[in-house]
């Protein structure tokens, strides 16, 4: 089922759900449009703050039997861990996504942005299924664009990647909530 719309507003009825995987917006600064060392549009949405993820892991903690897995950057996944671990979760150290056709810093003045971050929390439960999940995910970026070349969306996530995660933080069956769906991925 998609709904469109903000989750405050669409997703009030959903009362439990087994898993959220989901990629909120991130920081002011990826926001801003500074990507690997060139200047771009800024994205067309509203960054994430800390306040809103302490609103959503607040209401969404008591709503997720098992499982939140949020993307992030180095700035927003430390504002989801603390968001999380106040409402009550479990915490793990992030998960990256190594990218490795991710592009080079063009000027040449530090290191090119070539990971993201996905914090990944669960209640404080018996998990259904035991075993470690993978502590990084190394995906390619190229399945992101379309036939033009460009992404429908400027956080498309590829479809690989989310498969893993969905067939790593849930069982057959599972309701699984992306609160922030973006282009859908």
């Amino acid at each position: 089922e998609l709904r469109k719309g903000k989750w405050q507003d669409v997703l009030a009825d959903v009362d439990m759900v087994d898993a959220v995987i989901t990629d909120p917006p991130y920081s002011p600064r990826t926001h801003a449009g500074r990507h690997a060392g060139i200047r771009q549009s800024p994205i067309p949405y509203d960054p994430i703050t800390p306040e809103l993820c302490a609103e959503f892991a607040m209401a969404w903690a008591p709503r997720v039997r098992e499982w939140f897995v949020l993307f992030g950057d180095d700035v927003s996944a430390q504002w989801w861990k603390q968001a999380l671990a106040d409402a009550g979760l479990y915490v793990f150290a992030p998960v990256v996504w190594v990218k490795p056709d991710a592009v080079p810093r063009v000027n040449g003045d530090g290191p090119a942005s070539a990971v993201e971050y996905i914090v990944v929390a669960r209640q404080h439960v018996v998990v259904r299924r035991h075993g470690s999940r993978p502590g990084y995910y190394q995906v390619s970026t190229a399945s992101t664009r379309g036939n033009s070349g460009e992404k429908a969306h400027p956080g498309t996530k590829p479809m690989p990647l989310m498969q893993r995660l969905i067939c790593d933080y849930s069982e057959p069956g599972d309701l699984i909530c992306d609160p922030f769906a973006g282009s859908g991925s």
